[in-house]
């Protein structure tokens, strides 16, 4: 069992305010997703298992 940490909230939290930025400092990003082109979405890997969890 996982015990939640100062720097596992962080961990979660930085991928998800990185990907909301994304498109706010690109214009082809913005463009793109715009347009329904492309989604930014923010995950996680998991050195242990190799797992890639999808954050929110």
């Amino acid at each position: 069992m996982s015990t939640i940490t100062p720097l596992s909230g962080h961990i979660a939290w930085h991928p998800v305010a990185a990907a909301a930025q994304l498109p706010k400092r690109s214009k082809l990003l913005a463009k793109e997703v715009q347009e329904g082109k492309i989604k930014i979405v923010a995950a996680k890997y998991d050195i242990d298992d190799g797992k890639v969890t999808l954050l929110k």
